[in-house]
């Protein structure tokens, strides 16, 4: 294996920078863009719990909703995981 020693400027290290946020950023928006929220109710349907459970989870951290005003949103994302994490565990973490 050979090892390179490359040369560049300041100016040309930020713009390399800028660049690869950049493009991380926009896959990230693409991903969150695409992504399903779901209400409190659906939430609580989707983990088959009810809401006096799903909002323990919320005040222990355990699930954290995306706010918008007054109404709160899960990334169904989060429920799949959350819920695979209960199956690996054997289901006693509600």
């Amino acid at each position: 294996m050979q090892t390179s020693i490359i040369q560049f400027s300041l100016e040309d290290f930020k713009e390399i920078v800028q660049q690869v946020v950049k493009r991380e950023l926009a896959e990230l928006s693409n991903k969150i863009s695409e992504e399903e929220f779901l209400t409190r109710s659906e939430a609580a349907e989707f983990l088959k719990i009810g809401l006096t459970t799903l909002d323990k989870l919320r005040r222990e951290k355990r699930l954290l909703p995306m706010k918008e005003g007054r109404n709160s949103y899960y990334l169904k994302s989060q429920l799949v995981d959350y819920r695979k994490s209960l199956l690996k565990g054997g289901g006693q973490d509600v």
